[in-house]
């Protein structure tokens, strides 16, 4: 019996060794570029649908403003015409006249 008792202490002081697993360690960076993904995201859907609209006339620039402006005159052509200073105007150049548009068969060879 003694032998047997040996061999039950061998293998009961085997059986009490705990090997302790490792702990996973978070991993940091990985949590914070989640996260700022995560804000990138939540903040371009508030913008794009959630946001109220900037005015237009707020954001136009003074050179729109002053074409807009321009846009309310009044024109009339008849009054252009008959000026005296339409009338003083010259053509120095003649019509445009249609050129060569190619030859008449451009699928012959040459």
């Amino acid at each position: 019996m003694p032998i047997r008792s040996c061999l039950t202490r061998i293998i009961n002081s085997n059986m009490a060794i705990i090997i302790q697993e490792q702990k996973k360690s978070i991993n940091l960076f990985a949590i914070i570029i989640v996260a700022i993904i995560l804000f990138v995201i939540l903040l371009s859907v508030y913008f794009l649908f959630f946001a109220s609209q900037p005015v237009i006339e707020i954001i136009v620039p003074a050179p729109l403003e002053t074409a807009a402006e321009i846009t309310k005159a009044q024109f009339d052509p008849a009054i252009v015409i008959n000026s005296s200073e339409f009338r003083a105007l010259r053509s120095y150049a003649g019509l445009p006249t249609v050129g060569s548009l190619g030859r008449s068969n451009p699928f012959i060879s040459y």
